[in-house]
């Protein structure tokens, strides 16, 4: 009900100017999806051709998530621990 009030208090010249600055933003947020695609693709191909001149490694460097790092120190932990227990027990 309050948008049809305030749409009765619009003229039809700030109608028209609201739909063209919707239609504006819509076309900005296009072109800054498309200049993002466009900026990845650039990358990819700059890295290609440092690949080829033989300034990069062959493969891009694998990256672990934190969840990842606490999962393999966990696991070294459980590691030393069941290490140094065996020697404790043998010098016993």
């Amino acid at each position: 009900m309050r948008l049809a009030k305030l749409a009765e208090k619009l003229s039809e010249d700030s109608i028209r100017e609201l739909l063209k600055l919707k239609r504006r933003s819509q076309k900005v947020g296009k072109l800054k999806k498309e200049l993002a695609g466009f900026l990845k693709k650039a990358a990819r191909v700059a890295w290609q051709i440092a690949k080829l001149e033989g300034k990069v490694a062959s493969r891009p460097r694998r990256r672990l998530s934190a969840a990842g790092r606490k999962k393999i120190s966990l696991a070294q932990k459980k590691r030393w621990a069941a290490t140094k227990g065996k020697k404790k027990a043998a010098t016993a």
